[in-house]
């Protein structure tokens, strides 16, 4: 990883050292077809760098150019380091993999294998939730069985001087986020659902329509965000807006095995919070119908996903 766009894997490197060009912050839209985007030409000549925002989840890609004569996979890290907590690495927050395995301590992403020259990306995004709105250094690892880079021990007496890492080796990269912007929405209730189509089903690369229904939510405003765009480069995506009891989110290109975490904000609009028993929201999937034909829906069963109803409040 480059620790700045002039060096081309010089050990040592020379110059700047805490803005990687290959840590790339996409802020809180993702990167559409990232791994193909982000290793052209044009893109590994600049710097992504995006804004950083509050209450939202924000996205990071890695990459890195193999540099060694033969083909080689290797695995990828990321940290979130609170301002002057870098020579500390237990303070070093790891950032989840964006992926469909909801596990505890999904931390490593892959770079597949790339061969020598070729640059390579990691396979999902990092997703960096709601941070505070504070300075940050993101930290990246790279490490494989053949390049171990092991995590670096520290205690309060012998610190891990993070410059001498970034300069050996260049398996470490470090991207400064100087300002966390304020968003002054604060969802009440946040929740995080699985958008996949199963990778047996026969509809190959197709629009489907994605309908929003709600029930007894009239006086909540809802906000939507997902991990990945669309096959095309399309944002799911809806800004926040007054609840209906229908609403069209959007038609997307969609192949058999895509996968997206959507994120479901609400926001409640008068003091009252309380949720009837009945109350619901859920995501419709119909394959085949671009348009928002109300017709044609009702003549369709649709995949339905449950997003959250009351006994989510009650959790809350």
């Amino acid at each position: 990883m480059r620790p700045n766009l002039d060096n081309q894997g010089e050990v040592p490197p020379v110059g700047e050292i805490i803005y990687s060009p290959d840590v790339c912050f996409a802020g809180i839209h993702p990167i559409g077809n990232f791994q193909e985007a982000l290793k052209q030409p044009e893109s590994y000549a600049q710097a992504i760098e995006n804004e950083a925002f509050s209450n939202m989840d924000n996205y990071v890609y890695l990459r890195c150019k193999n540099g060694a004569t033969k083909s080689v996979t290797i695995q990828a890290q990321l940290f979130a380091v609170p301002k002057n907590k870098s020579m500390f690495p237990d303070a070093w927050v790891p950032l989840s993999v964006d992926s469909q395995e909801e596990k505890e301590g999904n931390i490593t992403n892959v770079i597949p294998a790339m061969q020598p020259g070729e640059i390579g990306v990691t396979e999902a995004p990092f997703i960096w939730k709601s941070p505070d709105t504070e300075s940050y250094s993101l930290i990246a690892r790279l490490f494989s069985d053949e390049f171990p880079n092991d995590m670096p021990q520290s205690s309060d007496l012998k610190p891990v001087y993070i410059a001498d890492l970034l300069k050996d080796g260049l398996l470490w990269a470090q991207r400064n986020i100087a300002e966390v912007k304020f968003n002054p929405n604060q969802p009440y209730m946040k929740k995080d659902i699985s958008l996949n189509i199963p990778t047996d089903s026969m509809y190959q690369k197709s629009k489907w329509l994605i309908l929003l229904k709600s029930h007894k939510f009239d006086t909540w405003d809802i906000q939507i965000q997902a991990s990945r765009t669309d096959e095309e480069g399309t944002e799911i995506a809806m800004e926040r807006r007054r609840m209906e009891e229908q609403a069209i989110l959007g038609t997307y290109v969609m192949s058999p095995g895509f996968y997206s975490r959507v994120s479901i904000m609400l926001y409640p609009t008068t003091v009252d919070v309380t949720v009837a028993d009945d109350a619901y929201v859920n995501l419709e999937l119909y394959y085949g119908i671009p348009t928002a034909d109300k017709e044609a829906t009702e003549k369709v069963t649709p995949t339905v996903i449950r997003v959250l109803d009351a006994s989510d409040f009650k959790k809350h």
